[in-house]
């Protein structure tokens, strides 16, 4: 017997992501209006990953993506269910591992990116804590090495009696961050299984909602930088906006 649809949304494709970025497996049964113009739907998930969908005579990614434009409606998830045929081509059962990517839209596989360019991508963190993809041509600089210029007397450093040793390029060296604050580690409230309801009863922006899918309690406040590419200012204000709701709380630095 299915769960009674109860739980009101004012947008389902909020909680189809939830859905997704928790990695759920089970059946997300919707419905909105009522009597004669009671429209039912259903998307089966693996993982996170849509395999299957239906909502009247729509089926497979024509009724998810139908779904995905719903606004207020009512919903339940149910993990009791038998997995139907999937009817969604693009799931691809070794992909379940992976979660979905937050960006992407109900149904799309996450983005593969290509590693075969002429250029290596690394990731380096900058002074703010934001982390940006930085090309290395297969050149390894030595440690501590400056940029190769043209004109040498341009990157000669100087000091002066006044300010002391600067940088080679005659910048003021920057003043040491207590970096202590930033290695507490967030981990949320809720438990995973009620966060649809938590995401609909706080209406949640997209950047909190991917946040607090991250707080587990194992990765820090530059981990969260890290892996949502935020800067580490930006996940700190979400992370106290968050605390003020009381869904998340703090494990002390080690």
């Amino acid at each position: 017997m299915a769960k009674p649809r109860v739980t009101a949304t004012d947008r389902l494709s909020n909680v189809i992501e939830v859905v997704q970025m928790g990695r759920r497996t089970g059946l997300l049964s919707v419905e909105r209006g009522a009597g004669s113009i009671l429209e039912v739907g259903e998307i089966y998930f693996v993982s996170g990953s849509p395999i299957y969908a239906s909502l009247s005579a729509l089926l497979g990614r024509e009724a998810l993506a139908a779904l995905g434009q719903w606004g207020p409606c009512r919903f339940a998830f149910d993990t009791d269910v038998t997995m139907p045929p999937a009817n969604i081509p693009a799931f691809n059962p070794s992909q379940r591992s992976r979660p979905s990517d937050p960006g992407s839209l109900p149904g799309e596989p996450a983005p593969v990116f290509s590693t075969s360019s002429i250029y290596t991508n690394s990731r380096h963190p900058d002074a703010s804590g934001r982390w940006a993809l930085q090309a290395n041509t297969g050149r390894h600089p030595r440690p501590g090495a400056a940029p190769h210029d043209s004109n040498p007397s341009q990157s000669q450093p100087f000091t002066s009696p006044q300010s002391g040793a600067l940088d080679w390029q005659g910048r003021s060296p920057k003043p040491h961050v207590d970096t202590f604050g930033l290695r507490r580690r967030p981990r949320r409230a809720p438990d995973v299984r009620d966060l649809m309801a938590v995401v609909t009863a706080h209406n949640l922006s997209r950047s909190h909602r991917t946040v607090l899918l991250l707080a587990d309690g194992e990765h820090t406040i530059l981990d969260l930088a890290r892996l949502s590419s935020k800067s580490v200012d930006e996940i700190t204000v979400l992370l106290a906006d968050l605390e003020v709701r009381g869904l998340v709380y703090y494990y002390a630095a080690e």
